[in-house]
C-alpha cells in the first residue's frame, strides 16, 4: 500500500498539515489579542494635538490627576523605570520555585518606590502589566485583591 504514495505526495501532505496547524495557532492568538503590541507600549499614552478631548482617559476628564510629576516626559521616564524594574525582577525569578506570596512581596518592594502612580489613571495599565508579565514569566495568576496588596504593601 505504501508503494502507491510517492515522496511528492508525502511532502505535499506534510506541508498542508503544517499550514493548517499554523493557521489555527495564528487565529487563536489573534482572537485572544495576543498579537497586539506588548503591554509596555500602552503604559505611556501621549496626547497629540490632533486628538479630541473625548479621547482623553475618563479619569483625566473627571479631574483625576494624570500623574503627580512635573511633566509628561518625567512621567514617561518613571513609567519606563517602573516597568523595567518589574520586568527585570520577573525575568530573574522565572523558572525558580517561588511561591505567590514571595512574588507579591518582591513586587511590593519595587512598587513602593513608585507610589506617585497609585492615584492616577496609569494605575490600571500598570496593574494589567503586572498581571500579564507575572503570568508569562512565573506562571502565576494574580487576582485583583492580590494586585491591590502589591500597591498597599
Amino acid at each position: 500500500m505504501l508503494q502507491k504514495f510517492s515522496w511528492t505526495d508525502y511532502w505535499t501532505a506534510v506541508i498542508a498539515v503544517v499550514a493548517v496547524y499554523y493557521a489555527i495557532v495564528f487565529l487563536l492568538l489573534y482572537k485572544n489579542g495576543l498579537l497586539n503590541k506588548p503591554a509596555i507600549k500602552k503604559l505611556a499614552p501621549t496626547r497629540t494635538q490632533s486628538q479630541s478631548p473625548s479621547s482623553v482617559p475618563a479619569a483625566a476628564q473627571a479631574g483625576k490627576p494624570v500623574a503627580k510629576l512635573s511633566n509628561q516626559a518625567q512621567t514617561e521616564n518613571r513609567l519606563k523605570d517602573l516597568t523595567g524594574e518589574l520586568l527585570g525582577f520577573l525575568q530573574d525569578i522565572a523558572g525558580k520555585s517561588f511561591i505567590k506570596e514571595e512574588i507579591i512581596m518582591g513586587l511590593q518592594m519595587i512598587v513602593r518606590e513608585y507610589k506617585e502612580f497609585l492615584e492616577t489613571d496609569y494605575r490600571s495599565y500598570i496593574d494589567e502589566f503586572i498581571r500579564i508579565e507575572t503570568e508569562n514569566h512565573c506562571a502565576v495568576d494574580l487576582s485583583d485583591e492580590e494586585i491591590q496588596r502589591v500597591w498597599m504593601g
